[in-house]
């Protein structure tokens, strides 16, 4: 999948979203993996980032794979502000991609703005800024969400 760093930053992942999964690669042009796949499966959806939380909320697998590294923290918390959890031999990673750069596609803003998760709280990641204050948001937004899904299955 993923090559040394020492021969290229580019990367290959996956998500699995429901029964759909989406590959993501990096380099030559696009951002991480992770968030590449997650752009393109939006883009795939009608009306986008609406359908996109509403299929999110209701899938019962939300899985994200990348075993040549770790998701980096800034994906990581994309990711699990969304819901996803880990695939086969992938981890949630604590440090940033040295020199590559970050960034996301208005679609996948326009979805963490739809689920009131703060881009720029992502953002300050990188300089290690709000980490902890952000992590504590991040958990009580994905309680949230748990019991919003759940109550919505019920009814």
């Amino acid at each position: 999948m993923c090559k040394s760093k020492a021969q290229s930053q580019s990367c290959d992942a996956a998500l699995t979203i429901g029964s759909v999964t989406v590959q993501g690669s990096t380099g030559q042009g696009s951002g991480h993996a992770e968030m590449t796949a997650l752009s393109k499966w939006i883009d795939s959806l009608n009306n986008g980032a609406t359908t996109a939380d509403t299929v999110l909320q209701a899938a019962s697998v939300r899985k994200v794979y990348c075993p040549s590294r770790p998701v980096c923290k800034q994906c990581a918390a994309v990711l699990q502000g969304l819901g996803f959890t880990l695939g086969d031999q992938t981890e949630w990673g604590s440090k940033t991609m040295g020199s590559t750069e970050w960034g996301l596609a208005g679609n996948v803003k326009e979805l963490l703005f739809t689920r009131r998760i703060n881009y720029d709280d992502i953002i300050n990641l990188r300089s290690g800024n709000n980490s902890n204050e952000y992590a504590t948001r991040l958990s009580k937004q994905q309680t949230t969400s748990s019991r919003a899904a759940r109550a919505a299955a019920r009814n």
